[in-house]
């Protein structure tokens, strides 16, 4: 199936921002406003298509030609006016004061403030484009190291959230896109760009086809892995002749990312016509992380846990792995340290943390498992993040290019740390015959709450250390964790999930609101999709100084008695350590069993996770479930001012105990 666009967009706007200010007594009109031009032209035929089959993805787009290109274009200039009390009319006796002074005039540095400056002007006969972008009629300073700094402060964190890749990337991009359309600067300034086929040896149609394979690699609850395969071709049309790149990708995970092996393969083709070789990157990756605790939610304060991988880059000439010039072998180690476990108990969420794993209703879990709730899960992620990280970078082989690269790398780092360099840095930095050594080791300690590090390089020219380095960031998020998936705590941070968590005396909502309560004889519903078409319901009920738990999947039921038996549908299962149980309906799963350590876990698809070891239950109910929710967890709408809402949808309850009497069920 495959359907084809052209299009000529051109688009001509002008913007005007201003301010006045009247005087009716003397019948004058001051004022101040920036104007802005704008044309964007962009021509292009576009081709795309999807095989369902193939599951493969195929994509054509034109590049403009050289006479008739892709453009863009904006100038901003400020001006100051003065007018009479009507429009058009001029200001009286203007002048009669000023004979120079014109009712119109643009702010300017002076007559010779305005300059330019080439950005780019590219030809690339290989890929057979033509790119030019520039500063025309512009008074700011438009230096190369202060346009380039400032674009790059745009990706700066400090005014983005959440501090993710992504968006950094993304919100970024928007930055420097604002900057540009509204422009809130008074000097005046012009920036053009244009792209288009080159004027020799130029490629009009760009093709690519983009096939993606996956297969599940075990799961364990709604950790699920994954085997991705990626397969691209990309084609570049042209004069004298066309030319060719392919990629494959592999990435294997194991469920919860435990195990990763990632192999990428990047290729050109030859082109005899126009003298290009034939060039290959090849590149893979592995790590292993610690398995999964014996507990859930459970940590040991001193356990050393440890990642180990590697990585290698092979690169050059050539149509194999290893035929190129280049290669750069990579293995690492990231650990937890004892200073990390020490300096964790002054922290408030893990002072909190360890408040309720004694208080009365969160006791009973005892031995290194904590309470289920938000500063033990703060406490867990900061106990379980590496603060040592050793790399060993062996240079097998390199080209003069990826030497001059590292050699470049090394000093920019080197004259970040030389006030807390002992010994002459000239002398340390110098190359030994252009060379940068066979390898490179690197040991990094994070250090008094992340706030320093202990740096320590070591190089075929000598031992370099530096000690108690001042960290400018917040690092303590930005560690690698051993235990903990940074999806879900994305998910969560951003409230698309979050989970309701419920004990004999308190509850915690899917909205984070917690209240105290005490929890009834009878089952009460604790969390459920109230839509339409309901998918599941969890009720819980107080047995003794422990809960009993009921869930509900479509006419399926999985009830935990309060000494920890499992049924399903009426029949007792014995569950192993570890070990999933899938329970289907007409070869449909309905939900998966596994039990960790003492905490039973049901987990049904797109509808919901439960976890319970009788001391609490925990249930995190799936996006769609949100503004559909209803019982003891709230309603899940991001509102938290109607937790207490009734069944009615309109009623508010005004105490727990209320809360507790509506959304009870059976005696």
């Amino acid at each position: 199936m495959f359907r084809d666009f052209t299009y000529d967009i051109n688009v001509i706007g002008n913007g005007h921002e201003g301010m006045l200010l009247i005087n009716p007594a003397r019948k004058v009109t001051y004022g101040i406003y920036q104007s802005r031009i704008y044309h964007l032209h962009v021509p292009r035929k576009l081709v795309i298509g999807f095989n369902p089959l193939r599951k493969e993805l195929k994509l054509s787009v034109s590049r403009p030609p050289y006479n008739d290109p892709a453009m863009a274009l904006m100038h901003a200039q400020t001006m100051v006016v003065a007018r009479g009390s009507k429009v058009g009319q001029d200001a009286a006796d203007l002048k009669t004061h000023c004979s120079s002074c014109e009712a119109t005039t643009i702010v300017s540095r002076g007559p010779n403030a305005a300059q330019g400056r080439i950005v780019r002007d590219k030809e690339n006969e290989e890929f057979g484009y033509y790119n030019h972008a520039e500063y025309f009629d512009c008074e700011m300073d438009i230096r190369q190291g202060n346009t380039i700094g400032r674009a790059l402060m745009a990706f700066a964190p400090y005014n983005k959230y959440p501090r993710t890749p992504g968006s950094l990337l993304s919100l970024g991009i928007r930055q420097i896109a604002a900057y540009i359309i509204l422009y809130p600067r008074v000097e005046r300034c012009g920036i053009y760009t244009r792209w288009s086929q080159s004027q020799t040896n130029p490629t009009d149609e760009i093709e690519l086809s983009l096939r993606v394979t996956t297969e599940e690699n075990g799961s364990r609850m709604f950790f699920r892995g994954r085997k991705v395969t990626i397969k691209a071709n990309l084609q570049a049309n042209g004069k004298p002749a066309p030319r060719a790149y392919r990629a494959y990708i592999t990435i294997d995970m194991s469920p919860a990312q435990l195990n990763n092996k990632i192999k990428v393969m990047l290729a050109r083709a030859p082109v005899a016509a126009l003298g290009i070789k034939p060039y290959t990157i090849c590149a893979s990756y592995g790590s292993q992380y610690p398995d999964f605790a014996k507990e859930f939610l459970s940590v040991d304060m001193g356990e050393v846990m440890t990642v180990n991988g590697e990585a290698q880059i092979q690169y050059g000439e050539g149509t194999e792995c290893g035929q190129g010039e280049g290669e750069v072998k990579v293995t690492f180690k990231h650990q937890t340290t004892q200073e990390g476990y020490d300096a964790l108990k002054d922290k408030w969420y893990y002072k909190k943390c360890m408040e309720q794993k004694k208080s009365p209703e969160w006791k009973a879990r005892g031995g290194n498992k904590l309470p289920a709730t938000e500063p033990c899960y703060m406490t867990m992620w900061d106990a379980t993040s590496a603060r040592h990280y050793s790399w060993r970078m062996d240079f097998v082989k390199l080209t003069d290019r990826m030497k001059k690269i590292i050699s470049t790398v090394r000093t920019v780092v080197s004259t970040g740390l030389m006030p807390y360099w002992d010994d002459d840095f000239e002398e340390a930095t110098a190359d030994v015959n252009g060379d940068v050594g066979p390898y490179m080791y690197l040991d990094v300690t994070f250090k008094n709450a992340d706030k320093n590090a202990d740096i320590r390089v070591e190089t075929s020219q000598g031992v370099k250390e530096y000690d108690d380095y001042p960290l400018k960031f917040e690092w303590t998020q930005r560690l690698r964790n051993m235990k903990m998936t940074r999806t879900i705590k994305r998910l969560i941070d951003n409230k698309i999930i979050y989970p309701c968590v419920a004990t004999i005396g308190s509850v915690q909502t899917n909205d984070n609101v917690t209240y105290s309560y005490d929890a009834g004889s009878c089952w009460t519903l604790t969390s459920a999709a109230c839509g339409p078409q309901p998918s599941y319901a969890v009720f819980t009920k107080k047995v003794g100084s422990r809960l009993a738990v009921r869930a509900y999947f479509g006419g399926h039921l999985v009830e935990v008695s309060d000494h920890g038996d499992v049924s399903i549908n009426g029949q007792a299962k014995s569950l192993v350590d570890g070990e999933e149980i899938t329970h289907s309906n007409n070869d449909v799963e309905i939900f998966k069993l596994v039990k960790w350590g003492s905490t039973v876990n049901v987990y049904s698809f797109l509808r919901v996770w439960v976890a319970t070891d009788n001391v609490f239950v925990q249930v995190m109910p799936a996006p769609s479930t949100r503004g559909q929710h209803c019982g003891l967890c709230g309603t899940f709408n991001r509102n938290m001012f109607d937790e207490w809402m009734g069944k009615d949808g309109e009623t508010m309850m005004t105490s727990a105990a209320d809360m507790v009497n509506e959304w009870k069920w059976k005696c």
